[in-house]
């Protein structure tokens, strides 16, 4: 232990996840052009010879909804794995996903109380600084983020269900209904396939937009056998989003929502950016690097610093915060942060604000404040960086890192 980080005297807690191994990569396997990968089929023969990784997620804590049952529903999960397995070629890129799941939760018609599986396949449109990611799930200013997301909608006759719901047309009413009513009694005996694969980019927390223009393509789909989903992504390596055809290595991140306990939103699993490297491609060594790296610090160190300075405003793991509203719940982070973001949020805390959940409840409480040109900024001081008398050596900075890192849960057999 080095000398200058004796400031505490007792460790809180002595067993400290290990943080000696970082995140895998994927190798995307170069295919023939005779296969047509941005629109492969998730049970092509193919994949029989394509080598899966093992990739991590754990779940989302940082902020939690208004929900007593959905958050009871998934108080204690653990972490998931899911095998990933990756194909490109001059045309396109794929990944195939397998993940475990007891349960098949399907959605059907208009209904509003069941949730069905998904998954989600995030990519950044921008990864020239490698240190430079956007942040996970939403994207940051200036960092956006493509999210493919695919949800287990079965099909369903929208026009039927909407006739069936409407209600019978008075003389007081007719106006009003006729037209709407003269429409879905024409369109109730068609055939109405509904499929929930939908393409956002987000460029931070509120931006969330659909992305609506026919040349951006993409396919997905998912399938359940006994004891879980496989599922398939892909896309052209060109597009106007994300331009993936000269990279030599790129991040990817995937997500997933559990029907059972009422997923959706940010109740959901989610893994670290993935470094993906085309195989036979050059380039991308350092995009690789960073994201497959573990901290350098000292853990043990690092936990006794981030109890001293962290734990009045943030939940770290079992430690509660003293005020459980003033700042994101870190028992997580670990799980889905690179080692840079979780460098930045201590030297930087404005770079990328996460808005606090349910403030109008909790107004005394904000996550941020505005200043006069009305961008938020974080209400964390920033005691890191060398701006106040109370600043910490980069050496201190690694060591908190390193104990961030192992904030996460065990994953599920």
């Amino acid at each position: 232990m080095r000398a200058n980080h004796i400031f505490g005297s007792i460790l809180l807690t002595m067993v400290i996840v290990s943080a000696a191994a970082g995140n895998p990569s994927i190798t995307a396997v170069n295919v023939t052009e005779r296969v047509e990968v941005s629109k492969i089929a998730l049970d092509d023969s193919i994949w029989q010879d394509i080598k899966a990784v093992d990739i991590a997620l754990y779940p989302q804590r940082t902020i939690r909804l208004n929900d007593k049952k959905a958050n009871a529903l998934n108080a204690d999960n653990r972490g998931k794995l899911i095998k990933v397995a990756a194909i490109y070629n001059s045309n396109g890129i794929a990944f195939r996903i397998q993940w475990k799941d007891d349960t098949r939760n399907v959605q059907s018609g208009m209904q509003s109380d069941l949730y069905p599986d998904g998954f989600a396949v995030q990519l950044a449109t921008k990864f020239d600084e490698p240190q430079k990611l956007p942040y996970i799930g939403m994207g940051s200013e200036g960092r956006p983020v493509l999210v493919y997301l695919h949800k287990a909608v079965k099909a369903y006759n929208t026009s039927k269900e909407e006739r069936e719901r409407a209600p019978d047309a008075n003389e007081a009413k007719r106006n009003t209904l006729d037209e709407n009513l003269t429409r879905l009694d024409a369109n109730a005996g068609k055939s109405d396939v509904f499929d929930y694969k939908k393409v956002f980019i987000s460029e931070g927390f509120g931006s969330m937009t659909e992305i609506r223009d026919s040349n951006h393509t993409f396919e997905t789909d998912m399938t359940y056998t006994a004891g879980g989903w496989t599922a398939v992504f892909g896309r052209g390596l060109k597009g106007e989003y994300a331009d993936l055809s000269r990279a030599g290595a790129f991040p990817v991140a995937f997500a997933l929502w559990d029907g059972a306990k009422m997923g959706r939103a940010d109740i959901k699993h989610l893994s670290s950016w993935i470094a993906v490297k085309p195989k036979e491609r050059k380039g991308g060594e350092a995009l690789v690097a960073e994201l497959t790296a573990a901290p350098k610090g000292d853990a043990v160190v690092g936990e006794v610093l981030v109890a001293s300075y962290c734990s009045s405003c943030h939940t770290l793991g079992d430690k509660k915060a003293v005020a459980p509203y003033l700042a994101p719940d870190m028992s997580m982070i670990g799980g889905y942060s690179t080692v840079a973001y979780l460098r930045e949020s201590i030297v930087e805390p404005s770079a990328v604000v996460v808005p606090g959940y349910n403030r109008n409840a909790h107004k005394n409480y904000p996550w941020y404040g505005v200043d006069e040109n009305g961008t938020r900024v974080s209400v964390m001081p920033q005691i890191w960086d060398g701006s106040t008398e109370g600043n910490r050596t980069d050496d201190d900075i690694d060591d908190a890192v390193a104990y961030l890192w192992t904030l996460k849960t065990k994953i599920e057999k």
